[in-house]
This record gives structure tokens, C-alpha cells and sequence, in this order.
């Protein structure tokens, strides 16, 4: 109710977490909503696409594709370049079941899902591209061996102004899950992301190196601007190493719990070394995990 400011709930919300005074919490596609310039909602039931506007609007563009850019199945040394991607309901690129390729100097932007999606794609290079205004992940590697991703731009990912109904945990700068195995992630810079900035879960042999990552756990906390866990199977073991983290604890929330490199359930064999964090509520947190080794970091506090 909107003259009242009284949220009334017809019916459960499904959730592990429960509503209670003083949690956050925001509430979206929902007509009454409407309040500020260029706000839209869409209309699924009778295919109508509302803009609030003080005056008339024009030039309004919108898109009803819901599909991915690219999709490339079964294919083998392919070669992507210098191409603008964008406005698509799924990912700017799914790349299924194929084999070595080089995507590179790609813009890719306002995907509601993944801007890249290695999907059972080995010995991939993902170089030099430009990932920004994602709902989800900025680039996910599921299955993907041997994957290089360096130098890429990776931007405003999964923030409250692009968000989408899609669990938090899978929504990340550059997630490497699912048993990829000896992916290399290096000298890239991430900024202002919803959730982690670099996600390993289940991933072995992995080298996390020389990367700048500022402004994580925008939307969601108890994640960190490097994280890893093992919960989805024997994976672990790799390093983190050279990289250079700043952020700071919510500014609504002194206890937020941002991280700088965090290393979760069962994460084994990790080398963590020559770091430097600024700011976040902790520099390194170590969870339930074994065999990990820290030297040579620098944690300052703001």
C-alpha cells in the first residue's frame, strides 16, 4: 500500500531465511511499484510493457528475445571477436559440449542470466572482453577444463538495479563449478558485484593470480571477493595468489559479512599467498577446511 507504506503478504514466502524487523528484504515487478522516472513492468498476462514518465515518452526500446545471443554446440577450434552482445533474456553466449576456442574483445551487457556460459567446453581462452550490467554471472565455467580467462572487465554484476529471481549462491563474477578442472583465472579486474567476485566450487588445479577485484557483496553477504568450497565433490586444491582486493563492511550493516579471499566447507590444499586486501568486515576467513597455507599477505584495515 503505497499511501500507507504497509506491505501486507497474502500467502508463504518460500525461503530458508526468515522475514523478521530490521531484515532487508526489497520487493519487485510489481505495478503499484511505479514511482520514479523510466521505472517499467511488464505485464506477462496481457503482454504490456508500462513506463512511469513525468512527460511522454519516447524512444523507448524494449526486447522479446528470449534465447541466448550465440549458442554453439559440438563445435571445435572456433574463434568469436569483437562483437557488441547484448539485451538477450538468457546468456550473451552458451558454448555446449565443444573444444578449444578463443572468445575475445567481446562487449557483452544486459543478459538477465550469464554473459558467458562454458558448458562441457574444454581448453577455452576467454581474453579481453567487456562483461557489464549481468543479473547473474558474469562468466560461469560448468564442467570447462583447462579454461584461461585474463584481462577481461567485468562490471555491475547481479546488483539490486539488474536483478532476477535466480539464487544468489551461482551468482558471481566468474564462477568455476561443477568439476572444472585446471581452470586459470588471472589479471582480471572486477568491480561492484552482488555476490563473490571469483567462485571456486568443486574446481581442481586452479591458479587464481594477479587479479583486481574492488566493491563485492553488494546485494548478498557471507561470501567473499575470492571464494572456494568443496561441497559438490572432490575438487579444491589450487592457489590464490598476487591479487589485489579492496572493499568495506555494507554501509548499512557494520557487520555485513564481506570477506576479502574466504575459503569455505571442506576447501583443501589451497596455497593463499602475496595478497592485499583492504577493507571488507574480514581480510582472510578460513572455514572447515584442512591443508591450507597462508604467507606472504597483507591485510590492512580502513
Amino acid at each position: 500500500n503505497s499511501s500507507t507504506g504497509k506491505i501486507t503478504l497474502s500467502g508463504d514466502i518460500s525461503s530458508k531465511y526468515n522475514l523478521y524487523k530490521g531484515r532487508s528484504f526489497w520487493i519487485q515487478n510489481n505495478f503499484n511499484l511505479l514511482t520514479q522516472q523510466d521505472e517499467w513492468y511488464y505485464d506477462s498476462n496481457v503482454n504490456k510493457l508500462y513506463v512511469y514518465s513525468t512527460t511522454k515518452p519516447v524512444n523507448i526500446t524494449a526486447t522479446t528475445i528470449d534465447d541466448n545471443g550465440i549458442y554453439t554446440k559440438y563445435c571445435s577450434d572456433m574463434t568469436i571477436d569483437n562483437l557488441i552482445i547484448r539485451d538477450f533474456n538468457q546468456s550473451g553466449i552458451w558454448h555446449l559440449s565443444s573444444n578449444q576456442g578463443r572468445f575475445t574483445n567481446l562487449d557483452i551487457s544486459y543478459t538477465r542470466h550469464r554473459g558467458i556460459w562454458l558448458t562441457s567446453s574444454d581448453n577455452m581462452l576467454l581474453e579481453n572482453n567487456h562483461i557489464f550490467n549481468i543479473s547473474h554471472a558474469a562468466i560461469l565455467l560448468e564442467n570447462a577444463d583447462n579454461a584461461l580467462v585474463r584481462l577481461n572487465l567485468i562490471e555491475d554484476i547481479y546488483l539490486l538495479k539488474n536483478f532476477s529471481p535466480i539464487p544468489g549462491s551461482v551468482s558471481n563474477g566468474i564462477f568455476a563449478s561443477f568439476h572444472s578442472k585446471s581452470p586459470t583465472i588471472e589479471l582480471n579486474t572486477l568491480r561492484n558485484l552482488g555476490f563473490n567476485g571469483i567462485y571456486g566450487s568443486g574446481t581442481q588445479n586452479f591458479v587464481i593470480d594477479r587479479n583486481f577485484i574492488e566493491n563485492t557483496m553488494l546485494s548478498l553477504q557471507d561470501g567473499g571477493a575470492i571464494y572456494a568450497h568443496n561441497r559438490i565433490g572432490d575438487g579444491s586444491k589450487g592457489t590464490i595468489t598476487n591479487n589485489i582486493i579492496i572493499g568495506f563492511p555494507n554501509f548499512s550493516n557494520p557487520n555485513w559479512d564481506a570477506n576479502g579471499i574466504y575459503n569455505d566447507d571442506d576447501a583443501h590444499d589451497i596455497i593463499v599467498s602475496n595478497n592485499s586486501i583492504f577493507g571488507n568486515r574480514r581480510g582472510i576467513f578460513s572455514h572447515n577446511n584442512i591443508r591450507n597455507t597462508y604467507s606472504g599477505n597483507r591485510i590492512y584495515k580502513p
